[in-house]
């Protein structure tokens, strides 16, 4: 249950409203690419207000009326009348190329059954053989799920460019590539989720709420082309390097973990690396940790 501060009642602060105005700036963009009106946007924001502060600001023991969230929102009561009246109904199924691609690349990535001998994901046989006892691509589907046909789950990954077929009929995985350009509805899940979950970390981290949540960036200016470059490359070979051993071992904790009543969290690590001009960001010269 989250409470109103104090501060609210004297208007948000200008840190505050500046560093929202600043994270805006991309999510305009992005919007106006993909024709995400403003009368659309005031119309999802006004039903995004009414749900968190129903959902985050209760009071023990008291009924959460209309007006009080119109207060807390600024969203005039008869809207927020309207809206808590209204079942809206979203979308919320996760694409398989979410649901099985991410847990077989993981799979595949870690099991040693599909490693090579230098640890890498080998080239498996698209289909298993009675002659053989050799795991193939089929196989490590199943593992994953066995209600869809394996060849359905291949045929996604092809389509997102996660794995490629060769002549011999070996699959090959493109590790650092689960999701493509093809894949439009994948990144957007995608998009949603990490934002979400980096924003909720700051939200969180700016609080009172203990212990703080993992939050760091490495911030230099004053850099080449050829610099960024160098470093852009570091960082992706280091942070793969990361990302599975991570996923190495929070496999083999869901695994034991699985079926457990009290297995009910979860978690989101990520690393991103962004290449901009100095303008597009206004700070002080200045380098390092922060």
């Amino acid at each position: 249950m989250q409470e109103v501060t104090k501060t609210a009642k004297y208007g948000p602060s200008k840190e505050i409203i500046k560093a929202l105005r600043f994270l805006l700036r991309p999510l305009i963009k992005l919007m106006l690419s993909y024709q995400v009106t403003y009368p659309l946007i005031i119309k999802m924001l006004k039903e995004v207000y009414v749900e968190v502060a129903e959902n985050e600001y209760k009071i023990e023991s008291k009924r959460l009326t209309d007006s009080r969230i119109s207060l807390i929102s600024g969203v005039h009561r008869k809207d927020v009348k309207a809206m808590r009246d209204q079942a809206f109904s979203y979308d919320d199924d996760v694409p398989v190329g979410i649901t099985l691609g991410s847990a077989l690349v993981a799979r595949w990535c870690v099991d040693e059954d599909y490693l090579d001998s230098e640890g890498e994901p080998r080239p498996l046989p698209r289909l298993s053989s009675k002659k053989s006892n050799v795991t193939s691509f089929e196989s490590l589907a199943r593992s994953i799920n066995k209600d869809i046909r394996p060849r359905s789950v291949l045929d996604e990954l092809l389509r997102l460019k996660v794995v490629h077929i060769c002549d011999d009929d070996d699959v090959w995985l493109h590790k650092d590539a689960l999701i493509s350009d093809e894949g439009l509805k994948e990144k957007a899940y995608y998009l949603g989720m990490n934002l979400h979950d980096h924003i909720a970390v700051c939200t969180h981290n700016m609080g009172d709420e203990q212990p703080s949540m993992l939050e760091r960036c490495l911030y230099y200016d004053n850099l080449t082309t050829e610099d960024v470059e160098v470093l852009a490359a570091d960082a992706r070979k280091m942070g793969m390097e990361m990302l599975q051993a991570l996923n190495k071992k929070a496999l083999v904790l869901q695994t034991e973990s699985k079926g457990k009543k009290i297995a009910n969290k979860r978690m989101n690590y990520g690393i991103y690396f962004m290449r901009g001009k100095m303008s597009d960001f206004e700070l002080s010269d200045s380098s390092g940790k922060s």
